[in-house]
């Protein structure tokens, strides 16, 4: 089974909020985050000193048709540190409230910080460690020698997010697709690529879905176990 875990604090008054068979709608609206004004990492215009926050979610019963999942407190951060010849220098740490993450995933590496590179080449995606096999990040990238992302628009596929899934359901399967007006965490995003990659679970992997665009970078990451059907998710705090 592949052990690969997804693996900043929100003010004191975070509430964890319980939503059980609740779907995050595609909306609409006048809430698009101001992507430039606050900072956050962009594939398209990269720079030091930008910094991305997700929050984290653990759903339940993957292949089932409910929406089982809740927000945790526990926040990833990712702050561009570098630029060199081998692209962006990512510093990757998370942030906790009480003594352990609301997630065992989490644990083992709850207070440890990564470090690797972004780095672009025909509108394609790399994260690296150089001199590393197996990539040390809890969003992103197992092994660094097949880890890449499209950042052109995908065309060919329309999806709903639907809760911590997409309207595609389950498939060991690879799926390029895309999504208009989608809203999270109370940002609506206009247009975002749609990545399902369920290959893995042929040989006792997990699965991955990738939510993100050249504008806004990621916008949620999901990793699911095909085993006990659970899952863990950054969504991009606005």
């Amino acid at each position: 089974m592949n052990g690969r875990t997804l693996v900043h604090t929100l003010a004191a008054a975070v509430v964890v909020v319980f939503l059980s068979c609740k779907k995050e709608e595609n909306n609409g609206g006048n809430n698009e985050p101001p992507a430039a004004s606050q900072n956050r990492i962009r594939f398209d215009s990269m720079e030091v000193g930008q910094v991305s926050k997700y929050l984290g979610l653990i759903g339940e019963d993957y292949f089932a048709s409910t929406n089982i999942f809740r927000y945790t407190t526990d926040t990833l951060i990712w702050e561009v540190i570098g630029h060199d010849a081998n692209g962006y220098l990512i510093r990757e740490s998370m942030k906790y409230v009480g003594a352990n993450p609301e997630s065992p995933w989490f644990g083992y590496s709850k207070d440890q910080v990564y470090e690797f590179f972004l780095n672009f080449e025909n509108d394609t995606l790399r994260v690296t460690e150089p001199g590393q096999t197996f990539l040390s990040s809890r969003l992103v990238g197992y092994r660094t020698d097949d880890w890449r992302l499209p950042l052109n628009d995908f065309n060919n596929e329309f999806l709903q997010i639907e809760g911590w899934k997409t309207s595609l359901g389950y498939c060991s399967c690879r799926r390029e697709a895309y999504t208009v007006d989608y809203e999270q965490l109370g940002a609506t995003y206009p247009r975002l690529n749609i990545l399902v990659d369920n290959r893995a679970i042929a040989f006792d992997g997990n699965g991955e879905t990738c939510v993100y665009s050249k504008r806004y970078g990621f916008v949620r990451f999901v990793l699911f176990s095909p085993w006990t059907q659970r899952g863990e998710a950054w969504n991009l705090l606005p």
